[in-house]
């Protein structure tokens, strides 16, 4: 209550000095309390239109006021400062609980009035950032900082938003806020490389002094090194030596035009390490596996996608009977992601992390692929493109509401013939989406908006055909998300978020002509052959989000980058699952074979809390090193207090609780070479699908009787646990001539506890004939966690800066890569081989 009133006093103040009413002195008259204090704040013109703008320390430190306070705590004088000032004082509950504070100022700048309140007790104070004053003993204070601050601009003095800003002595950086401002704080004094760079724009590279308790202010204008083609912004780089310690390839926009990609799919040959189905194309389904076997359904579906800040999980997907086979491709069931889904004509970038990337990434084995799609203001472009198998046509911009709000749209159309000869056999792809982009608070909250939306038409119906195929696999997507950064204290630290939720319409279908002997249904009709039909059908929820935050702060001569963080992701099925006519049934007139609704399948529940350091320092060399853990609790279903002392996990989950270390360094040898290195582990929860898969049905006859008999096989394993992998890496780059850079990089991976079917024999026993007898009728599989899979490569890749008599850059990737799988468990076999 007590800072409503000031804040409404000094409020009023404000708005009747603004106003000049002569019948009030300088500021705001005597107000009397029992703790006697009074005060009155001066303000000019020219001060009210600096109130308005984010203010700089000689600014702030030099605005007068005048204030009268009698026997107070310092707590309440600094509460009436910040009001009137706008500054903000840090400081420990000591230091506000001082007592019998008396000041007397008239007409005094704010950083007198300080030095007044502050010297007589040994405290003094610096600034942090633009209005943060962090108050602390003055022996604390002598080892003082620095700071850079400034602006970054194109060539027409138009701010660039993001542009990235690094310091080359400690690593340190940041990117610019919507008004292409900057500041690095806390800076210990010296001399530093400050580098600025932006996609498109000829990076700046300068040296900078840093005084102890000063601020270094910097006005940057980046030149152009891009140009238009179509809409489409070409770009060339020359970033010859990697920056992060994961090994990571990144491809722009204008390498996808270059391409003339349809999906995510058409652009991973750029990348080293990378398998994929070769379906050029969209008329087969379409999956990838990172440093792995993509014919290796857990290979495929470990790699994980992450679009905008969203999972394409495949973790709840149960489409048991979606179309399958030479004309389709492999199914997505129990696999990856099917990137026919993924348009490429509205990726902004797409970065393939390779190498063990940070603990924030977690549920994979096989790599990440991160996809930033377009966002702000773009020119409207129609493309087109057609081909005798292939027709796309896309449509996207960018409309600025403001300066702080922009609206981003994009829809695509995409079909892809399997047989041109015939007529309703194609795949069809429908996207769209719209990304309303906030910038608020100031600039310290940038946020997204995202509405998606997808249809598949995946048909199997040639017209004329005799059989009459009906066949497909059809459905629809509808996503809604957001993501964004806050970033409240001059970018040393920073809160990334993102939430979603996802529905995905499941709708296919398999028919079948049924042969069977001649039989009288109970509707009086004879049948000796009839269309066997069975359908899948029902809704697939993935529902999650993520928070992390990092801070920037020293240790003695190190810098720390810590980061700590949560994620959840839930998934689940509704609907009616698997329909099968009993009456025509698709296995044949007298399979016991029934629905199965999805509802009747329990969801899973991942959750994930992780913490990271990157700490950046010099011992004989510069270095960079980063490491952290993530705990990942797949279902978790109870906490075991006794897991503190090692008995067992702290948290117990049906699926499995792991913890995955990772740890990774890079060694500057000099400006020209480096060596990276990084080793740790990471999981992945099993599919839904391995959990509660489809129960086996076998007809069998005895031998001993004729009689029939139907076995139904439960192959649910509900404590089926996931998997992991382990890896290590290390990569020489080297820079030449400041022309080439080359990288080469070897890396072992072993993943062990992945599932596996196992054999089990199902036996009759009779005691018919009197005497007992026992049958071999036959065996199912069911999953359980014994395999293993190992995998070893290389990889290398040179690049050059641009070569400006032909306006290019070139690049070339190579790799190596072997796998095994070896096989663990047991088989039985009912006429083994006596030899």
């Amino acid at each position: 209550m007590k800072r409503f009133l000031l804040f409404f006093f000094a409020t009023a103040a404000t708005l009747l000095t603004i106003k000049g009413q002569s019948d009030l002195p300088s500021g705001l008259s005597q107000y009397s309390s029992p703790t006697n204090y009074s005060y009155a704040a001066n303000f000019s013109n020219n001060s009210i239109e600096q109130d308005s703008q984010k203010r700089v320390a000689t600014d702030l430190f030099k605005r007068k006021f005048t204030v009268q306070f009698k026997d107070v705590k310092l707590k309440e004088v600094l509460d009436l400062l910040e009001v009137l000032s706008g500054a903000l004082f840090v400081y420990d509950g000591k230091i506000g609980n001082i007592n019998s504070i008396s000041v007397d100022a008239d007409d005094e700048e704010l950083g007198e009035i300080l030095k007044e309140l502050l010297n007589p007790h040994g405290i003094g104070y610096t600034l942090i950032n633009s209005n943060n004053i962090v108050l602390a003993p003055l022996q604390t204070l002598n080892k003082k900082t620095g700071s850079i601050i400034g602006k970054v601009t194109d060539e027409k003095g138009k701010p660039l938003i993001c542009a990235n800003i690094i310091l080359m002595e400690n690593r340190l950086g940041c990117a610019t806020n919507y008004e292409g401002k900057f500041e690095l704080n806390n800076l210990k004094p010296g001399e530093y490389t400050f580098k600025v760079s932006f996609v498109g724009y000829k990076p700046q590279e300068m040296k900078v002094n840093v005084v102890a308790g000063k601020i270094v202010e910097l006005i940057i204008k980046l030149e152009p090194e891009s140009f238009q083609i179509g809409g489409i912004q070409v770009i060339g780089t020359s970033e010859l030596l990697p920056a992060e310690v994961n090994t990571t390839t990144k491809i722009n926009s204008g390498e996808i035009e270059h391409y003339q990609a349809t999906s995510l799919g058409d652009v991973l040959d750029l990348v080293p390490g990378v398998q994929k189905t070769d379906n050029p194309g969209l008329n087969k389904t379409s999956q990838v596996a990172i440093r792995g076997d993509v014919d290796d359904p857990l290979s495929a579906f470990g790699t994980k996608i992450i679009v905008d800040g969203v999972p394409q999980s495949n973790n709840a997907n149960l489409q048991f009977y979606s179309l399958t086979g030479a004309k389709f491709g492999e199914g997505t069931i129990g696999r990856g992601t099917d990137l026919r889904e993924i348009p490429a004509d509205n990726i902004e970038t797409i970065e393939v992390i390779r190498g063990l990337p940070s603990v924030k990434y977690g549920d994979f084995t096989s790599g990440v692929i991160e996809i930033n799609t377009k966002v702000g203001s773009a020119p409207n472009r129609l493309k087109v493109k057609n081909n005798p198998n292939t027709s796309e046509a896309n449509f996207g911009g960018g409309v600025k509401l403001s300066d702080l709000n922009a609206v981003n749209y994009n829809f695509n159309v995409a079909r892809s013939e399997r047989d041109i000869r015939l007529t309703g056999d194609e795949y069809t792809r429908y996207t769209g989406q719209v990304i309303l982009t906030d910038i608020a608070w100031g600039g310290t909250l940038n946020s997204n908006y995202k509405l998606s939306g997808q249809l598949i038409k995946d048909e199997e119906e040639p017209k004329g055909d005799f059989s009459q195929t009906k066949n497909y696999n059809r459905g629809y997507k509808i996503g809604l998300n957001t993501w964004g950064i806050f970033n409240p204290s001059g970018n040393v630290s920073n809160l990334e978020y993102s939430a979603y939720i996802n529905m995905n319409r499941i709708n296919s279908r398999k028919s079948k002509l049924v042969q069977s002997d001649l039989r009288v249904l109970p509707n009086g009709d004879t049948v000796a052959a009839y269309l066997g039909v069975l359908e899948n059908k029902g809704l697939e929820w993935t529902v999650g989000g993520k928070l992390d935050w990092s801070e920037v702060f020293f240790t003695g001569d190190l810098i720390h980058k810590l980061m700590f963080g949560a994620d959840a992701e839930y998934d689940a099925n509704t609907g009616d699952g698997i329909i099968i006519d009993t009456l025509y049934s698709y296995y044949g007139p007298d399979s016991p074979r029934k629905p199965r609704k999805f509802d009747a399948i329990p969801g899973q529940l991942l959750f994930s809390i992780f913490a990271e350091d990157k700490i950046t320092g010099n011992f004989l060399v510069d270095y960079s090193l980063m490491f952290g853990f993530r705990y990942d609790m797949y279902s978790p279903n109870s906490f075991n207090i006794s897991g503190l002392w090692g008995d067992g996990e702290l948290v117990d989950s049906k699926q499995g609780t792991f913890f995955n270390p990772r740890i990774s360094l890079m060694l500057y040898l000099s400006e020209n070479n480096q060596i990276r290195l990084s080793a740790g582990r990471t999981s992945k929860s099993p599919p839904i699908s391995r959990i509660y898969p489809e129960p086996d049905v076998e007809k069998w006859r005895n031998p001993a009787d004729s009689t029939t008999y139907y076995f139904t096989q439960d192959k649910t394993v509900e404590n089926l646990q996931g998997y992991k992998e382990t890896q290590y890496e290390v990569s020489f780059d080297q820079k030449m001539f400041n022309t080439i850079g080359t990288t080469l990089t070897a890396y072992y991976r072993e993943r062990t506890g992945q599932p596996v079917g196992l054999e089990i024999p199902v036996f009759f026993e009779t005691s018919a004939g009197g005497s007992p007898q026992v049958f071999y009728v036959t065996s199912y599989s069911k999953d359980a966690n014994i395999g293993k899979y190992f995998s070893k490569g290389l990889e290398f890749s040179i690049r050059t800066a641009k070569i400006k008599a032909l306006n290019m850059n070139i690049s070339v990737t190579g790799s190596y890569n072997f796998t095994k799988n070896p096989g663990s468990g047991y088989y039985y076999d009912d006429q083994p081989d006596a030899s």
